[in-house]
């Protein structure tokens, strides 16, 4: 993973008072325990691998932690994300329609889904980030950013059919 985990991990538990909660469902289950966990797909053991990571992502600390999170659905699955982080809809054909959502769940971690996904998916490479940024192509391969506070920018590039690290930059 490219991420210090045991920080985020206390900083998360701290956040949400003891329970720890990942992703955009599962932030709705500590605000709302009665809500089934199977309603959140989580990233199958199909679902892209993490290639060994080249840069890591910083910490995340307790005063950084997103306590709010809000709803919202995309392609018939509905998640939650960070109150303050705009999600970040992608049109990667270029014909005028979402084809791929990207979020930030209040804990900080990155998800996205698309049509055929069956629900969110948590991005691979244990990214963490405060806000969408962009999405382009670069070089022919679909590449998403997003800004970590008081850091700068991070991107990852899906190639190969799996998305690929957390490389310190925006590139879009």
């Amino acid at each position: 993973m490219i991420v210090r985990k045991s920080v985020a991990l206390a900083a998360a538990v701290i956040a949400f008072g003891g329970a720890l909660a990942v992703g955009p469902a599962a932030d709705a289950a500590v605000s709302n325990p009665a809500r089934s966990a199977t309603t959140t797909a989580r990233a199958s053991a199909d679902a892209p691998q993490a290639p060994t990571a080249v840069q890591s992502m910083p910490p995340v600390s307790a005063a950084t932690a997103a306590p709010c999170s809000t709803p919202i659905s995309r392609f018939g699955h509905t998640g939650y994300r960070k109150c303050d982080a705009d999600p970040l809809d992608a049109d990667w054909d270029g014909n005028g329609t979402k084809d791929e959502t990207f979020v930030i769940a209040a804990n900080r971690t990155i998800w996205h889904t698309w049509q055929a996904a069956g629900g969110w998916k948590e991005m691979p490479n244990g990214g963490r980030a405060d806000y969408m940024y962009n999405y382009c192509h670069q070089l022919g391969d679909r590449t998403v950013a997003v800004t970590v506070a008081g850091v700068g920018g991070y991107y990852s590039v899906f190639s190969d059919g799996k998305w690929h690290g957390w490389y310190r930059g925006t590139a879009c």
